[in-house]
């Protein structure tokens, strides 16, 4: 699609393309930060669990015992260095791939010719 933009003479939607991919790291990494880096539920801790409150979310719906409560300033956490490092360099790959695609379009018809896809 960035390809496509810049080919039809529009590379300023491909910029915002590619810096609305960065800005939307902001909103995915940190979920998939908690679902990778959290520690892991303590058995039984289900059933000793409150019940809702009248603006809880079931656990269908996403809601859990863990999110409704509010953390006290010991308990937020600050980023793991690893994690923005991982943020950097995906930033980094979606700005390099979306400006000059051909290198990673290259890769993929290489690969898929030696397996014999292409």
């Amino acid at each position: 699609m960035i390809d496509a933009a810049v080919s039809g003479s529009y590379t300023w939607l491909g910029v915002v393309i590619v810096i609305g991919s960065m800005i939307s790291l902001g909103y995915y990494l940190p979920v998939v930060a908690a679902m990778w880096m959290r520690e892991a539920p303590v058995a039984g801790a289900h059933e000793d669990a409150p019940a809702l409150s009248a603006g809880a979310l079931p656990a269908l719906a996403g809601g859990s015992p863990e999110l409704d409560e509010q953390p006290s300033a010991a308990q937020v956490k600050s980023p793991q260095p690893e994690v923005i490092f991982v943020a950097v360099l995906a930033g980094a790959a979606t700005l390099f791939f979306g400006i000059l695609p051909s290198p990673l379009f290259n890769l993929v018809h290489g690969a898929g010719s030696a397996l014999g896809l292409f």
